[in-house]
């Protein structure tokens, strides 16, 4: 892993940290998640921010990673907020937010980890 995938993991792992803390403020309801704007937009601009940080993983720590982590279908979710939002099924998000993003945290932290004993 670069420097520069390490900053990328942080940053990952921290808009990781901000949907966990939308759920944790708005409620673990998919009810409450569908029908309040707020809540909806910003786990939404999360998971987008999500998917662009992953361009700035280089090719070879993606390649290596794939098996655990499907980075191009983290980056096909962002394209489809930015170039298509509307269509995005608010059940799609939720489950994503639920389900996938704290695999994806647990994996930078796993990662981060990693870089840190190597360091010393």
């Amino acid at each position: 892993m670069t420097n520069k995938d390490k900053n990328t993991l942080e940053h990952i792992s921290m808009r990781c940290d901000r949907v966990s803390e939308d759920i944790a403020r708005f409620g673990n309801s998919y009810e409450v998640f569908a029908n309040d704007p707020a809540f909806c937009d910003s786990v939404s601009m999360n998971i987008l921010q999500i998917g662009e940080l992953t361009q700035s993983l280089s090719n070879e720590f993606k390649e290596s990673t794939n098996q655990t982590i499907p980075w191009k279908q983290i980056y096909d979710m962002r394209c489809r907020f930015a170039h298509g939002y509307g269509v995005m099924a608010k059940s799609e998000i939720w489950d994503t937010a639920l389900n996938d993003v704290p695999v994806l945290k647990a994996f930078c932290e796993q990662k981060l980890g990693e870089y840190t004993r190597e360091q010393t």
